[in-house]
């Protein structure tokens, strides 16, 4: 089966992944900006990628966008996020705003955990993790630096992820 990996992402951790993920499974790879609808025809199995930014995919309008054709296809989803992969109402809610209603139950989805390096942050960025924090904390600040750096970006966070989509191909 020909395959893809497609990917949004914002400060590089959502394309490491996919990189890895195309690697493993001898995909190609696209960033979502650079495939045409047209090119998405020539797939059996897409693996999609989206880093989260302001409580949706960054992936979001691509999904819309090629609806008709994702449709068609086993989906495979990961989201890459500061959000724990354990964290699963907050992840069912950002999906559930991000996702088009009918392919709900299209996709299987992979929550990774990505980085954090402040330096790297627009101020914008910095402004809104900061805020974002505040509202999600009821209104009081957190303990806590919501700025402070991680890196929990790890290859083996894949390998699960990787291990199902060769099952499914081969069955």
């Amino acid at each position: 089966m020909k395959g893809l990996v497609v990917f949004k992402g914002r400060y590089g951790s959502t394309e490491e992944y996919a990189n890895w993920i195309a690697e493993d499974l001898g995909f190609g790879l696209a960033c979502s900006d650079d495939i045409k609808k047209k090119d998405l025809e020539n797939y059996d199995v897409l693996v999609i990628g989206s880093s989260v930014y302001t409580g949706r995919l960054r992936i979001s309008d691509w999904l819309e966008e090629n609806r008709e054709i994702l449709l068609k296809k086993p989906i495979y989803l990961f989201t890459v996020s500061g959000t724990h992969p354990t964290e699963d109402r907050i992840l069912q809610r950002i999906l559930n705003l991000s996702i088009p209603e009918d392919m709900h139950d299209r996709y299987r989805h992979y929550p990774l955990h990505g980085r954090l390096v402040s330096k790297k942050l627009t101020l914008k960025d910095r402004l809104f993790i900061s805020f974002g924090s505040r509202i999600a904390n009821g209104g009081v600040k957190p303990k806590g630096n919501p700025l402070r750096d991680y890196d929990y970006v790890a290859r083996d966070s894949i390998n699960a992820m990787v291990e199902e989509i060769r099952r499914n191909i081969e069955a």
